[in-house]
């Protein structure tokens, strides 16, 4: 729990730097780069990873209260709602985060994983989301894995173990932090 301890620290440097700029500051950014919608949106994934179902809603909340229109937080909810095994609100948020950010890659793999599980119609459609996903991000290890079930399930074992042995490389080298949080 050391995890949520930081992020509360965050929130209160966050809040400090509200009460030291006057009631007049709107800004969700702090001088000092502490950007406060994306510790509110941090803080519910890390509750989503322990199920801790409340505790992410109100953070989504907050974050949502910050940045109306949010593919990330839009995206968080699908997963919530699709670890509440509620499949149509998990769908509707992935596709209101696509609708909002046609390039976001987190809700392209939600969906083309999701369509992968509905039946051979669909394999499809999953392999063009996952496809998509990779085309913008091509090192998303999930696109991978995800593509290489889809091929495995169509009957295209080799290209299936192209993509398997893509994800495996992926997640050996994968960050602790990913790189696009450090810019």
């Amino acid at each position: 729990m050391e995890a949520v301890e930081a992020y509360r620290a965050l929130l209160a440097l966050v809040q400090a730097q509200k009460n030291s700029s006057g009631p007049s500051s709107t800004a969700a950014e702090g001088d000092d780069g502490i950007n406060e919608f994306e510790i509110w949106q941090g803080l519910a994934n890390l509750y989503s990873s322990l199920s801790y179902w409340r505790d992410a809603e109100i953070c989504l909340q907050k974050a949502r209260a910050l940045k109306l229109y949010s593919a990330t937080t839009l995206n968080a909810e699908g997963y919530m709602h699709q670890a509440r095994e509620q499949t149509k609100d998990a769908l509707a948020s992935y596709m209101n985060a696509l609708s909002t950010d046609l390039e976001h890659v987190p809700s392209k793999v939600a969906v083309g994983a999701f369509l992968s599980n509905q039946g051979p119609r669909y394999l499809p459609a999953a392999r063009c989301f996952l496809s998509d996903a990779l085309r913008v991000e091509p090192t998303n290890r999930m696109a991978w894995l995800f593509l290489g079930k889809v091929h495995k399930s169509d009957g295209r074992i080799s290209d299936a173990a192209d993509c398997f042995q893509a994800a495996v490389m992926l997640e050996e080298s994968d960050p602790v932090e990913s790189f696009s949080s450090l810019s």
